[in-house]
């Protein structure tokens, strides 16, 4: 279909432009036009004494559109006609487009829109109902090949608001599905619906015997639907509840031991609190405390144990406090590093208490650490903390302390001297450097130049001719100077 859209728009579109110089409808074949054109061109200035040519050119004239076009203007577009009816014969001998449209194809007269139209059509119908295998294949194989006298009369009905009437029923169908229970016939898709075996005429008829059936709940000629389902809903609550209570007999043995009364007129809110109680209690154990007081809970439920470890807790509370303050107070006089203390124990009592013993056993380090601090305090007041901080950190080691202190002090006057005299903030090396370079090659250039100002000056001073002798000895002023310059040196 695309091919053939392409065609035909290509076809209409050279025969709308045609059409104007020539009569389309009457053309000849493309050979024929071609020895016309031949002819024609071929003719030259006397080409009317030629018989081909002047029959190129009635039969031409015969094929204008109208008697007032020029034959220059028919001549001219005789190359475009030419392919034109080559395109056209091509066209219509095409098998592949009769083959796939059979009596539908007409040409350049084909209804391109109605054969787009029936394609989309059994596009829609292969997308709904599947093609090869499938359960609606055939369904679909039945619709392509119907009838065209039943396919007028189903079209009728959609007229008539067919499609409609059977989405209601087919929405009613699914309420039904949903409101009765499973087993009634709904799951079989090819039971008819009507009819002596049909779904809907059995399901009524059970309908019926079952409202006779509930006719001793119906006391009230008044009463609707809604409130006699109310009632045989209640009732089968009714009985399940008594059949559980039937099946549990075995469970009322526990009452006693539970402190419960058996019976709907018992009293049995004090115990039920009890046994809430107990049960939120067995989940707190389960979920926050350790195996090992678990096991110990377990194996002494009783109330002196929760006592015990009521008191317990809060001699641990009070223990953990103390802890806390002394640990704040040490830890703020000797700028204690947390994280440093516990590296290696961990949070560990016995860790801990190890690495506490190992601190007592050394006293006499903490006075060093002590006066460790204060110089420390010294010199982060005089601005070498980050001296301090390296060092601690490892970053600096402790024989290079001293150079690194030296660069902090030239760093520090360096700094003050940038605050006094901020021009030398702007100074560059480098540019410095390029300035230097540059003065170098202006003096080198000066130079140079110096030495070329002497020798012009020399050159204007006017030299005596001079005599010339008989001999070299008898040779004066510039004819000595030039005998002396032609000399070659040694």
């Amino acid at each position: 279909m695309p091919r053939l859209r392409a065609a035909l728009e290509d076809l209409r579109s050279r025969q709308e432009t045609l059409r104007a110089l020539y009569l389309i409808d009457d053309l000849p074949s493309e050979d024929e036009i071609r020895q016309w054109r031949t002819a024609l061109s071929n003719g030259g200035l006397l080409g009317w004494l030629r018989a081909d040519w002047r029959q190129a050119r009635r039969r031409l004239r015969a094929l204008a559109a109208r008697p007032g076009i020029k034959t220059r203007d028919l001549v001219a577009q005789l190359p475009a006609l030419e392919a034109y009816a080559g395109a056209l014969r091509r066209f219509e001998q095409a098998r592949e487009y009769p083959r796939a449209l059979g009596e539908h194809f007409q040409g350049l007269d084909t209804d391109l829109e109605q054969l787009e139209t029936l394609r989309n059509w059994y596009r829609e119908v292969r997308k709904t109902y599947g093609a090869g295998f499938g359960p609606q294949v055939a369904l679909g194989e039945a619709v392509l090949h119907l009838d065209e006298s039943v396919a007028r009369i189903i079209r009728g009905w959609v007229g008539q608001g067919m499609l409609s009437q059977l989405d209601e029923c087919l929405e009613d169908l699914d309420s039904l599905k949903q409101l009765f229970a499973p087993g009634l016939g709904f799951e079989d898709a090819d039971r008819p619906l009507t009819g002596e075996a049909g779904l809907l005429t059995t399901l009524t008829n059970r309908i019926r015997k079952e409202i006779q059936a509930c006719g001793p709940l119906v006391h009230d000629d008044d009463l609707t639907l809604a409130q006699l389902v109310d009632r045989v809903e209640r009732l089968a609550q009714l009985y399940r509840m008594q059949t559980t209570w039937e099946r549990a007999r075995q469970a009322i043995s526990l009452f006693d031991e539970l402190g419960l009364q058996p019976g709907p007129e018992a009293d049995n809110e004090a115990a039920l609190a009890a046994l809430e109680h107990t049960l939120r209690l067995a989940e707190s154990i389960e979920q926050h405390l350790r195996p090992l007081l678990q096991e110990l809970i377990y194996a002494h439920p009783d109330a002196a144990t929760f006592e015990t470890l009521a008191r317990l807790d809060k001699q641990l509370a009070a223990s953990l406090e103390e802890e806390q303050a002394a640990g704040e107070a040490f830890a703020q006089r000797v700028e204690l590093d947390r994280a440093a203390w516990s590296q290696q124990c961990g949070d560990r009592l016995d860790g801990l208490t190890a690495r506490n013993q190992r601190a007592l056993d050394h006293l006499p380090l903490l006075d060093g650490w002590l006066q460790y601090l204060r110089q420390r305090a010294r010199l982060a007041a005089l601005g070498l903390a980050p001296i301090t901080q390296a060092a601690e950190q490892g970053l600096v080691p402790a024989e290079k302390i001293e150079a690194a202190w030296q660069a902090g002090v030239y760093d520090r006057l360096a700094r003050e001297i940038l605050a006094e005299e901020p021009a030398l903030e702007r100074f560059s090396g480098r540019s410095q450097e390029a300035v230097q370079d540059q003065f170098r090659r202006y003096d080198e250039r000066l130079k140079q130049l110096q030495c070329e100002r002497i020798a012009w000056k020399i050159d204007q001073a006017k030299v005596p001719e001079g005599v010339r002798g008989a001999r070299v000895s008898e040779y004066t002023e510039r004819v000595l100077l030039e005998h002396e310059c032609a000399k070659k040196k040694r």
